[in-house]
This record gives C-alpha cells, sequence and structure tokens, in this order.
C-alpha cells in the first residue's frame, strides 16, 4: 500500500462534489488502482454520511 497525501486530498476532493456519478466512478476506479493509505478511511466515512444507494453500494462492493 503506497501512502499519498496527494491521491487522499484528491479523493476526498471528488468524494465531496455534489456530483453522484462523478463520486460512483471515482469509488469505481479505485479498484483498478494501487491502493493508498487512507482511502478505506475516506471511503467509510463517506458511506456514513451519504443516503444515496448506488454510492453506498459502490462503497460496499470495493473490498472485493
Amino acid at each position: 500500500m503506497i501512502k499519498s497525501e496527494k491521491r487522499i486530498k484528491e479523493l476526498d476532493e471528488i468524494l465531496n462534489k455534489d456530483n453522484n456519478k462523478v463520486i460512483t466512478e471515482a469509488i469505481d476506479l479505485l479498484r483498478l488502482e494501487k491502493p493508498f493509505e487512507g482511502a478505506i478511511g475516506l471511503l467509510t466515512a463517506f458511506f456514513d454520511k451519504t443516503d444515496d444507494f448506488s454510492i453506498r453500494k459502490s462503497i460496499s462492493w470495493f473490498h472485493e
């Protein structure tokens, strides 16, 4: 797992956008990338605060 403050910041910015399609696509793309420290924490926190079913489903499937 790589540590990347830049990647954390980029992911955080995407998760805070008001565009569910962009958020879901970013989460789905994370599966294809090298994992980086902090990503799971951000996704967990976002899962808890979103009411969007498609985003929750995408995060739930992240570990598969």
